[in-house]
Parts: structure tokens; sequence; C-alpha cells
């Protein structure tokens, strides 16, 4: 018929490992994804009644801020829906890129232990057992610190050169940040 939509039959499509970053406060006007449910082809589409959109499609390891949650999905099989829903971050993690401006599109995938210095006075404080974790790839949670139960003044110091960690507006660390922190008594371990 014409005029008529038809959907493009495929075959083994793998989606995955993407980005897509729309600045905060727009989102496309479309669904994340356009995938047709099974149906049967009008009349000289030319298209085989046995094909189908979703055969053999993988869509995961895609990070995806486009809107609000509810932005919709635009898979109407449910069990597909909800696989693709649970293997990629759809408007749940903001990604933060390391330096856009110099078109280094990079995602910042973590801080790690190798980013921060912890000392006692002069002495160096090994982070060996130390753990970071994070909900929302901006606020992150160091815990394990050993040797910090002793009475003494101590510091924590994000390094600023060599950790490709950027703010949300992709801007790097121009020097480095420290908090500091007095034990006035030994407390036991």
């Amino acid at each position: 018929m014409p005029g008529r939509e038809e959907p493009i039959p495929n075959k083994n499509v793998v989606i995955r490992d993407n980005i897509v970053l729309n600045p905060d406060g727009f989102q496309s006007q479309w669904p994340h994804f356009a995938v047709a449910p099974p149906g049967t082809p009008s009349a000289g589409s030319n298209r085989p009644s046995s094909a189908r959109a979703d055969d053999g499609l993988q869509i995961f390891g895609n990070v995806i801020w486009n809107g609000p949650a509810p932005h919709p999905l635009g898979i109407e099989q449910p069990a597909l829906a909800a696989d693709v829903a649970a293997r990629n971050a759809i408007n749940t993690v903001r990604p933060v890129l390391v330096d856009p401006a110099r078109r280094d599109f990079r995602v910042v995938t973590g801080v790690t232990r190798d980013d921060f210095v912890l000392s006692r006075g002069n002495r160096l404080l090994s982070l060996a057992g130390a753990s970071i974790t994070t909900s929302d790839n901006q606020t992150f949670t160091i815990s394990g610190l050993r040797g910090t139960n002793l009475a003494g003044s101590y510091s924590l110091r994000l390094k600023a050169a060599g950790t490709g960690i950027a703010d949300a507006w992709a801007t790097t660390f121009a020097r480095p940040t420290t908090v500091g922190w007095r034990m006035t008594r030994t407390v036991r371990a």
C-alpha cells in the first residue's frame, strides 16, 4: 500500500558500548530505539512474512542520557524491552566525558584508589584494602582506610594530574583536592 510504513527486517544486530548524551534539559522527540513488533507485511511490500526486526538483536553495555527516566524505549516486545532495560544504563547514569572541548569524548569510567594519597602527618599510608563506591558516577565514597584510628592529623588528597577525572562540565582538575581531619586520641581498631 503506498504511504504505509514497513519495518525493515534484520538479523543478528548488536548495539553495544555506546554513549548517547544529550545536554541537560534536552531530549530527542523520538523513543530511544525503534524495534517493530512481529507483523504481517502489506501486499506488494516484498518483505517476507517470516522476517522480524528483532531476530538475534542484542542491545547491551550502552549509557544513554536522553531525557527523563520514563522516556519511551521504543521496543514493543516485553521480554526484549526488559532485557534492554536491565543491560543498559538508560537515563539513570549521566556520563561524564573527559574533555569534549578538546574532542576527548571518553567517559570517566570511575575513580580508583590510585587517584588518592592518604597521609598521617608527613607519613604516607597504604590504601590497600580501601574501596571506592558510587551510585551516580559523581559522588564517591572511600571506605576501609586502614591505620586511621591512631591519634594524629590526616589528609586524603585527590591527585590532579594523570587521573582523567573531570566534573560534569568536562573540566579536568587543575589542582589537587585535599580533605583533612584530626584524630585527638587513638581508637581501638
